[in-house]
């Protein structure tokens, strides 16, 4: 046959590839009309093969285009290689968290709150703005819980009835919603969208009354012996906290779900325990945090439920050596079985200041200690002398240090309960943000007034690792990199060149 006849079998396939590969990008949802163009490049192709088979039986004969098959067919299996292990990481998907505190890994308690969801929930996130950290968090939550959690990221411009509908302001862009309810709220951080998730799905906020009136530590100032964190904390876990002084009340109104006594320095009258007794006998939570060197008045209190508060002060010098401070700040790593810190495994409580309780049996009473000291700790009656243990006046160690107890009743009746601790220093502003402090007040709250789904660790905060430079400092990382490290690979390159020339 004519080569006149022939050649425009020769560039056909090259128009028709580039024209399918057009047509595929244009009609994606179309396929029928790329399809049959790469069909005419295989039947073109095969009336090319068939007039010009001695041709490509040469070619292929060549060594260099058995190198190139070679080398496309390598790169061939490496693509498809490439494109398995995409297939399977979208399908798998599989996350390594390597930072200190698990900052990208959702905390134990936010997975049980969204694991437990019993109805669903949408969380509206009105953003103008593409923030692929606000998009990532709000995917952390859903992945969890697809079934029960939703979420949409609205241009409040672009739909301005549901920006209406859903009240959106600046100052609190974030919306949950649930059935009926609806709440508003500012920060993406864990701790709070977890928070307004666990408030929204209760219905309700425990009630928590504060006995004031006896020198018990503050939950307004922010200072060092202060409890505003405290404070804080409880609010986010949906306990409504009102002051409550006895004196005057008379009685503990009824509907508080805990009362809590965070370390009374005076001891209470002889009518506020009779209050308190009354309101344990009504199936009644109590909460006290008690510290060395003062009297609260609570024998009388504590005494049918075996529980004892030692005038002493607990010293461990194992403690101090573990974390670098003094002998008076037991460090606790090794914990009772127990619903409230049952999650604390491979961690610790920094129990500051604390005095030691004794448990003595009681029909009806289970009594079981949370925390203990070492068995080289010992409770200091004079600690206004020499630390040191005198056999026969101090108690030697292990000694309690917090202690939980439950009243066994009949006719499923309400069962009083107490958590009682040594110290509140532990859960005062300076402490309650190391290690376990904080989950360690909360869970024992929570297991108080049954909130069992929320007896976990709770997520913790970034730190700041920023590395400040003074001006000498910056100088010389500029030297070092923009300098001698270029000066170096010169000098290197420039050493083989006058080796090998």
């Amino acid at each position: 046959m004519k080569r006149s006849l022939i050649w425009p079998f020769s560039w056909l396939p090259i128009a028709l590839v580039a024209g399918g590969f057009c047509l595929g990008l244009l009609l994606v949802l179309k396929v029928a009309l790329p399809l049959a163009v790469l069909a005419g490049l295989l039947l073109v192709a095969l009336v090319w093969a068939f007039f010009h088979g001695s041709q490509l039986g040469q070619f292929w004969g060549k060594r260099s285009t058995r190198s190139g098959a070679n080398t496309l067919g390598l790169t061939l299996v490496l693509l498809a290689l490439l494109a398995a292990v995409n297939v399977l990481a979208v399908r798998y998907s599989t996350r390594w968290d390597l930072s200190e505190n698990q900052l990208f890994t959702l905390s134990p308690q936010t997975q049980q709150v969204l694991r437990d969801l019993k109805q669903p929930i949408k969380i509206w996130a009105f953003n103008s703005d593409t923030n692929p950290n606000l998009r990532r968090r709000l995917e952390q939550y859903q992945r969890v819980n697809p079934r029960q959690v939703q979420y949409e990221i609205v241009d409040p411009k672009a739909k301005p009835d549901l920006a209406r509908r859903l009240e959106f302001t600046q100052e609190q862009p974030l919306v949950i919603e649930s059935g009926e309810q609806r709440r508003s709220f500012a920060s993406l951080s864990e701790s709070e969208l977890t928070s307004n998730i666990v408030q929204i799905t209760r219905n309700r906020q425990t009630s928590l009354a504060v006995l004031q009136g006896h020198g018990e530590r503050s939950f307004d100032a922010p200072t060092q012996d202060g409890l505003s964190q405290a404070a804080a904390a409880l609010g986010r876990e949906g306990y409504n906290l009102t002051p409550l002084n006895l004196i005057t009340s008379k009685a503990v109104p009824s509907g508080t779900d805990l009362l809590l006594l965070a370390g009374p320095r005076q001891p209470l009258l002889a009518g506020e325990v009779a209050a308190l007794q009354a309101y344990l006998k009504q199936g009644g939570k109590l909460l006290l945090l008690a510290e060395p060197s003062t009297n609260p008045g609570l024998d009388a209190l504590l005494k049918p439920y075996g529980v004892q508060l030692q005038p002493n002060l607990v010293i461990d010098v194992a403690g101090a050596q573990l974390a670098g401070g003094g002998p008076d700040i037991p460090i606790v790593t090794q914990f009772p079985p127990h619903p409230i810190t049952r999650e604390f495994a491979n961690s610790g409580v920094i129990f500051a200041h604390s005095r030691s309780l004794t448990l003595t049996e009681v029909p009806a009473i289970e009594a079981q200690p949370l925390l203990q000291s070492t068995a080289q700790s010992w409770g200091e009656k004079d600690y206004t002398q020499t630390l040191e243990f005198t056999p026969g006046r101090d108690l030697q160690g292990p000694l309690n240090l917090a202690v939980a107890i439950s009243q066994q009743t009949g006719n499923n009746a309400p069962r009083p309960q107490l958590v009682v601790f040594g110290s509140v220093d532990f859960a005062a502003d300076a402490f309650f943000g190391n290690s376990r402090n904080g989950d360690l007040l909360l869970n024992a709250a929570n297991w108080l007034t049954r909130s069992d789904d929320l007896l976990t660790i709770r997520p913790k905060e970034p730190k700041n690792r920023r590395l400040v430079l003074n001006g000498g400092q910056q100088n010389a990382v500029a030297i070092v990199s923009l300098v001698l490290l270029p000066l170096l690979g010169f000098l290197a390159a420039g050493w083989l060149w006058w080796q090998r020339r």
